[in-house]
């Protein structure tokens, strides 16, 4: 009995002991909400954050509640120390819902570095989301301001809901990224949601916070984003708009290892994530019979079906499975169902099979044929001294897409 007292009391004491350690507010503390990756001028990295001071609920203005910070640094510790030594309060990167990474870093390979550090020692979330931008990630984080700024820790929702409606970004988180990156040809190359910054006017951007001119001026120098099959159209930065955040999301970056290698517009993203099984719902617009285009809402009814044969010259088929609802259904009124349905599984086949060879030209597995070629094989020695990524560049793939169409003239994509 004695002994359970004193077991009792000493776990007490302890408990006791680490509240006085740390007894700190969430008032005290600057939450990191989205974090920025870039390359810096004379140190490697160049990091930037939005972030917000205790629970973001305060009735302040938008730019007591939400704060930009960034830091020129040899390695992230190094920056964490840096940005503490300027901040009135202490950083905290427990919240991060997003890591920015810029095109340019990304395909130098700083992701990779970065993610070799140890974040559960820097508390930073591995379902926090990755994207690359573009643009510079710092200019990314800072178009992330506006008079929603609270809503910023929203963003993580954000992500995965506009990927999952529209199907024209796919969602990445750090655990993800880790498991697919690091484990090996045996699960396919990373597809990551691409971003990128596009400057308001000066007329428009009077209640945004000040950003010097220079920094503007080096922002609209960005080229022009191009995918792997030289199509510039839904890319971030190609739309036409006027208000809403200054940082956008459309497409992809896909990588080889940890590399990034080349770019996909919205639509090429759509057919790869239906390919590889994360496609949900999305449109696509086709010319069929006389009208030039055509508005087709499709739905995944069921996992696609992969079929793989490895051998020395491998082989593989996909079967894609899908429901479609033309939205202007008296466009296609003087055909039957099953032309409109011919029509539309022949431009999606044909589609697919341009972008699985693009991305096979850049050795990218984001098709995850890898998950199919490893569960052939008995034993990790095996697999591993199987070369998959010679095979998969001579593997020719084939696609068939059974589409059962929809008619309700009543009803949209959009309700």
């Amino acid at each position: 009995m004695s002994k359970r007292f004193w077991a009792l009391a000493f776990f007490a004491l302890l408990l006791c002991s680490a509240g006085c350690i740390e007894n700190k507010s969430p008032d005290e503390y600057g939450y990191a909400l989205v974090i920025g990756i870039d390359e810096g001028e004379e140190k490697p990295y160049y990091i930037s954050m939005l972030l917000q001071r205790g629970n973001g609920n305060t009735e302040n203005s938008q730019g007591e509640v939400c704060a930009y910070a960034a830091v020129e640094c040899a390695n992230f510790f190094e920056g964490i120390d840096l940005l503490e030594s300027t901040l009135p309060y202490s950083l905290n990167l427990s919240r991060a819902t997003a890591l920015i990474i810029s095109e340019q870093a990304a395909r130098a390979g700083l992701l990779e570095d970065f993610l070799s550090v140890s974040l559960s020692t820097l508390q930073i979330r591995y379902y926090a989301n990755l994207v690359v931008a573009h643009s510079r990630a710092d200019d990314y984080v800072r178009g992330l301001q506006s008079e929603m700024n609270p809503n910023v820790a929203k963003l993580q929702y954000t992500f995965v809901e506009y990927g999952e409606i529209t199907g024209l970004a796919p969602s990445v988180t750090l655990a993800e990224f880790y498991d697919r990156a690091w484990s090996g040809a045996g699960s396919g190359d990373v597809m990551m949601p691409l971003g990128a910054f596009t400057p308001q006017d000066e007329s428009e951007d009077e209640q945004q916070p000040t950003i010097p001119k220079e920094e503007k001026q080096k922002s609209q120098q960005q080229e022009p984003a191009v995918d792997i099959l030289g199509d510039s159209m839904f890319l971030p930065g190609s739309i036409n708009k006027e208000g809403g955040l200054e940082s956008g999301m459309m497409g992809s970056a896909i990588f080889y290892d940890r590399h990034v290698v080349g770019l996909l517009n919205g639509p090429h993203t759509l057919l790869v994530m239906m390919a590889n099984g994360q496609f949900e719902h999305g449109r696509i617009q086709l010319a069929i019979g006389d009208e030039q285009s055509v508005s087709v809402s499709l739905t995944a009814r069921k996992a696609p079906r992969v079929k793989l044969e490895l051998g020395e010259k491998s082989s593989a088929h996909f079967a894609i499975s899908l429901s479609a609802l033309v939205e202007r259904p008296e466009a296609v009124a003087h055909l039957s169902e099953q032309e409109v349905e011919d029509y539309i599984s022949a431009y999606l086949e044909r589609e697919l099979l341009r972008v699985y060879e693009a991305c096979k030209q850049q050795k990218s597995d984001v098709f995850a044929l890898g998950k199919h070629a490893v569960v052939q094989f008995e034993s990790v020695e095996q697999w591993e001294a199987y070369d998959w990524k010679s095979a998969y560049e001579n593997t020719s793939v084939s696609f068939s897409v059974d589409v059962a169409l929809e008619y309700n003239p009543t009803r949209s994509r959009l309700e």
